[in-house]
């Protein structure tokens, strides 16, 4: 699987099927596939954004496509040339937040709900997860490539600290913070753990287990 997102009021989570090139939105009240759209190209993130519309990434052609929610039919697609991936929704500031490219060719785009490119954050690489923390205009942005968390500074744009996760740790670990911003959640770190980083410091407070046989098969 790739990236999920929920819509809360209308009770929708949309999956992203890296398997199977696909999108689901699954009715949770109901419990089944209200709606699905196939033949994407490698696709691996989902935001679900306001006037009930879903953004999904790809990474095989560089592409964001804009769909309704309701129907899943394609309103309006952007071609950013190299691997589309992460994305993370912002409902404070209504932006959209992509990480992309590679190398010296990689970054993180910032866009209006319509898909307008606004800004871009420099990167060495391209980030496997994105997520804002709206009281301190703080991004926060893992990368695999470097095990590590990058902060950028939304104000100026510009980054602002660099905080290594260590050998070992998840090649493509979701992040969330906390109520308050004061922590951020790593899942994935080596395996099954879940890290907890204060974010005034970058220094790892916690690292959490599942209890035993949690997520063993069956």
């Amino acid at each position: 699987f790739g990236q999920l997102a929920l819509d809360a009021a209308q009770q929708r989570l949309f999956v992203v099927v890296t398997g199977s090139n696909s999108l689901l939105a699954i009715d949770l009240q109901k419990d089944v596939i209200s709606e699905r759209v196939t033949g994407l190209n490698s696709p691996l993130g989902v935001a679900y954004l306001p006037s009930d519309q879903v953004a999904v990434s790809a990474s095989g052609n560089g592409a964001i496509g804009f769909y309704t929610a309701a129907t899943f039919n394609r309103r309006a697609s952007l071609i950013f040339g190299s691997d589309a991936g992460a994305l993370y929704f912002d409902p404070g500031s209504k932006k959209l937040y992509l990480g992309y490219g590679r190398a010296r060719h990689a970054g993180i785009a910032v866009l209006d709900v319509t898909g307008t490119p606004l800004t871009q954050l420099a990167t060495p690489d391209q980030p496997q997860a994105l997520v804002v923390d709206p009281l301190r205009q703080r991004l926060y942005a893992g990368f695999s490539s470097a095990n590590a968390i990058r902060v950028f500074d939304l104000a100026t744009g510009k980054r602002i600290a660099d905080w290594s996760l260590g050998e070992g740790s998840g090649a493509s670990y979701p992040l969330a913070l906390d109520g308050d911003g004061k922590r951020l959640f790593i899942g994935g770190r080596s395996g099954d753990e879940l890290g907890v980083l204060d974010t005034q410091s970058g220094k790892l407070l916690q690292t959490l287990l599942p209890p035993p046989g949690d997520l063993s098969p069956g």
